[in-house]
């Protein structure tokens, strides 16, 4: 079942919030084999939901979790939507803050997609930004999409952030992000989702 069906499902109850720290133990756990293999340099992105970060305990949550694991903060990256600057913008923004502080790296994902506030977006503690794919789509054929993403690309870069395209599927799309100076590819074109052992024989080649 593709998560497109059950996530927005998750979101309308707490029960994201159960689903977001299983994964995200799970994730940590990855991390830590990967380190025992002599991959602690490899970074593990765990998606957040907008309820995971409004909650209490989430901090307390994540560097426990961290720290049970026995992996660095360093390993770890966070990806947030700008959805979660909707409500309670300082308080996302402190929390997001303070895990920048303990070392985890932390993403804007589906870029374009959501609520887009610049003046944040500069004040964020943010290391990467990741275009959405409906912007990677067209980008071979369509010029004026892609002067909007080299736009994009432009604007991060200005800010600082690392650029990540999301999607890429085509030679010919890496071809045009490439010219675009994007520094990040994620899509089919190295490869689809695999199952956690498929994973690990993909990080452990040389």
């Amino acid at each position: 079942m593709s998560p497109a069906q059950f996530i927005p499902l998750a979101e309308r109850s707490d029960l994201i919030i159960e689903i977001g720290k299983w994964v995200f133990q799970e994730a940590c756990r990855f991390a830590r084999r990967l380190a025992d293999r002599g991959k602690s340099d490899i970074c593990v992105a765990i998606n957040i939901s907008p309820r995971q970060i409004k909650a209490d305990d989430f901090i307390g949550f994540v560097r426990a979790a961290i720290e049970s694991n026995g992996v660095l903060p360093q390993q770890i990256e966070l990806e947030v939507t700008e959805n979660v600057l909707i409500d309670n913008m300082e308080d996302s923004v402190y929390k997001l803050k303070q895990l920048q502080e303990y070392g985890i790296k932390l993403a804007i994902d589906d870029f374009g997609t959501g609520f887009s506030s610049l003046t944040y977006l500069r004040t964020l503690p943010v290391k990467y930004l990741k275009i959405d794919k409906s912007f990677i789509d067209s980008i071979a054929f369509d010029e004026m999409q892609m002067n909007f993403v080299k736009l994009i690309i432009a604007m991060g870069h200005t800010l600082e952030m690392g650029i990540v395209a999301e999607g890429v599927e085509t030679k010919e799309q890496l071809a045009k992000l490439a010219e675009c100076q994007c520094d990040y590819i994620q899509g089919y074109i190295f490869s689809k989702a695999v199952s956690e052992e498929a994973a690990m024989n993909l990080c452990l080649q040389e």
